[in-house]
């Protein structure tokens, strides 16, 4: 269960306590906001590449595009916690 995964990883004591995490649902309406301030962002399945490259910016990642290939993009760096 990822809110389950998502609350062990944030009361660990690790480098990944303050990763930003993005729930995925096959629900539509799902609100990150009533997740316990757990999750970061929330998407809906079918995940489409354009949405998550767009929640991903949003959080800070930096990211760059793939020369020659449209709607492409490699993820340079997570934001700073």
């Amino acid at each position: 269960h990822g809110k389950s995964a998502a609350q062990y990883i944030k009361s660990t004591n690790s480098k990944n306590t303050n990763s930003s995490i993005i729930a995925m649902s096959a629900c539509s309406g799902v609100d990150a906001n009533n997740l316990s301030n757990i999750f970061a962002a929330s998407l809906t399945k079918p995940l489409q590449r354009t949405d998550l490259l767009a929640v991903m910016q949003k959080l800070g990642f930096k990211m760059s595009t793939v020369r020659g290939v449209s709607l492409a993009a490699k993820i340079t760096s997570a934001p700073a916690s």
